[in-house]
C-alpha cells in the first residue's frame, strides 16, 4: 500500500517538555504518576495528571511570549488513507515524545535538541484500517530494560472513525 505522509508538529509540546534538563531514564511507576511535579519535563500519561488538569507547570510559555510562538520543526508520520488524523496526546519522558498515529502505529521520537525531532523506532500493529485510538502507555522499567510501550484503541467511542 502506498502510504501518504501526514505531518505532525510537535514543535510546541516538545518545546516546552525540554524546558527543564533531561534525566535519566527510570521505572515508570505509580510513584511517578501519582507525583508528576516532581518530573515537570517529563508528561508520562494522557492528561499528565490522574486528575485531568492537562496543565504544564514549565515557565518557558507564558501569557507575554505565547502570541510568538512558531513551529519548529515537524515530524512526517507515516499514513496511507487520505483523510487521517492525530487525536492523541503525545507523552514524554526524558526528551522522547511516544505518540500514535491513526493506524495504531507508536512511534518513538527523539525531541532532545529542541531544532529537530528524529524518529528512533516505530511499532507496526498492522492494523487493516484507521481507528480512533487514545494513544500510547508507559509502564515499567527504562528502554534499556524492556520497557512496556502500548497503543490503547478506542473502538466504542461515539463518532469513531
Amino acid at each position: 500500500m502506498v502510504r501518504r505522509i501526514v505531518s505532525f508538529g510537535i514543535a510546541l509540546m516538545a518545546g516546552n517538555m525540554l524546558a527543564a534538563s533531561p534525566v535519566l531514564a527510570a521505572d515508570v511507576t505509580p510513584e511517578r504518576l501519582l507525583n508528576p511535579d516532581k518530573e515537570p519535563q517529563n508528561w508520562l500519561m494522557n492528561h499528565r495528571t490522574y486528575d485531568g488538569q492537562r496543565f504544564s507547570p514549565l515557565a518557558r510559555i507564558n501569557r507575554e511570549n505565547v502570541s510568538h510562538l512558531k513551529l519548529a520543526y515537524a515530524v512526517a508520520l507515516g499514513g496511507g488513507a487520505g483523510n487521517e488524523w492525530v487525536e492523541a496526546t503525545p507523552l514524554v519522558e526524558d526528551g522522547f515524545l511516544y505518540i500514535t498515529d491513526a493506524w495504531g502505529v507508536l512511534y518513538k521520537i527523539d525531541v532532545r535538541s529542541g531544532d529537530v525531532g528524529r524518529i528512533v523506532w516505530r511499532m507496526e500493529p498492522k492494523q487493516e484500517r484507521p481507528q480512533t485510538n487514545r494513544g500510547a502507555a508507559l509502564w515499567g522499567k527504562s528502554r534499556d530494560h524492556g520497557r512496556q510501550l502500548a497503543g490503547a484503541h478506542c473502538r466504542h467511542r461515539q463518532g469513531n472513525r
